[in-house]
């Protein structure tokens, strides 16, 4: 099965958590350049609820669900900068969780 949406995601992330589908990778518009984005998917369009701390090299988000309103994303990024202000690449870590 083949879906296209409204924008590209890329290191496509795909996971169900508490009976929704995540979608989540990394998205680039022409403002702020590329972010790893976290959208639901409601029917066959993507829901952005999340643009985690990201830029420049971004992308493959992983995930593990810790119940049904709480998870973890793990993503990396090369936002941060050195002391002598070149990029560096890290492997970041966030909670999410869901109010119902």
């Amino acid at each position: 099965l083949r879906k296209s949406f409204d924008r590209p995601l890329g290191g496509p992330l795909i996971a169900q958590w508490g009976g929704h589908l995540l979608i989540g990778g990394r998205k680039t518009t022409r403002e702020a350049g590329p972010k790893t984005s976290l959208c639901w998917l409601v029917e066959d369009s993507l829901q952005e609820f999340a643009e985690l701390p990201s830029g420049g090299d971004n992308s493959y988000p992983g995930f593990v669900a810790l119940s049904e309103t709480r998870a973890l994303v793990s993503y990396y990024s090369s936002h941060e900068k050195d002391a002598s202000g070149k990029p560096i690449t890290a492997i970041y870590l966030t909670e999410l969780s869901i109010v119902p």
